[in-house]
């Protein structure tokens, strides 16, 4: 379709107003009020800053936990247990800076199982 066509079809030469163009006006503001949550019939819109914090830490939570099993799991003195650590830090520090609350680590005996047979060799 040519642009001169389409853009007769939104404007018309002889200056009333066509039906598309009201309609994209009216889809335009619908979508805007839905956005910003306005129109709850259609639903929430987009996603608030406490819906998207709650997410972040629910995922920083699983991921601070992933790296302390890991850190645990690591030979002592080795670098790879001093990665983890330090993963495990800065997931924490930053865990306080988007909660604003302390989390508080899980020490590794409530992490990692050791069987009796494997803590019968060491």
């Amino acid at each position: 379709m040519p642009w001169k066509v389409l853009w007769e079809a939104v404007f018309p030469k002889d200056g009333r107003i066509s039906p598309l163009f009201g309609a994209s006006v009216v889809s335009f503001w619908l979508f805007i009020g839905w956005s910003l949550g306005m129109l709850p019939a259609f639903g929430s819109g987009f996603a608030s800053a406490n819906d998207v914090r709650a997410i972040q830490s629910t995922l920083l939570e699983s991921s601070i936990l992933e790296a302390r099993i890991r850190f645990c799991s690591a030979p002592d003195g080795s670098d790879v247990k001093r990665y983890f650590f330090k993963q495990t830090q800065e997931k924490v520090r930053l865990y306080s800076a988007i909660t604003g609350t302390h989390y508080d680590v899980p020490a590794c005996k409530d992490l990692v199982y050791v069987t009796p047979a494997i803590a019968s060799l060491e």
